[in-house]
């Protein structure tokens, strides 16, 4: 999910709100990543990467918000065809490769610390 923070709202606000308008799903953990630069030397314009926990038997179907012309359809990966996916090129967005990539290194402690 994608959301832009507005003045005086908090990042995790943000996460929560975007992720029911066009996940569907509540927000029930959030654990920063990172953020870093979109076009640094050109812009101050940062990304922040989070990742959410959700219940995901409830995702699905399309949503996002009519007056913001949204039709975002949702669906499940396996993580491990989504590890694949970005080694053989299928995935070529560079803030998912980074996400995809963390979650992979990560994974194992992330499962820890929410069971």
């Amino acid at each position: 999910v994608a959301g832009i923070v507005e003045d005086g709202e908090h990042p995790d606000a943000v996460a929560a709100r975007e992720t029911m308008e066009e996940c569907g799903c509540d927000l029930l953990a959030l654990k920063p990543i990172t953020s870093y630069l979109v076009t640094p030397g050109c812009s101050s314009e940062t990304i922040g990467l989070y990742l959410g926990r959700v219940d995901a038997s409830k995702a699905g179907g399309i949503h996002g918000l009519d007056h913001e012309n949204e039709d975002i359809r949702v669906f499940t990966v396996p993580a491990e065809d989504a590890f694949r996916m970005v080694a053989d090129g299928t995935i070529n967005n560079g803030t998912i490769i980074i996400c995809l990539q963390w979650l992979q290194l990560n994974r194992d402690a992330v499962r820890r610390e929410w069971t």
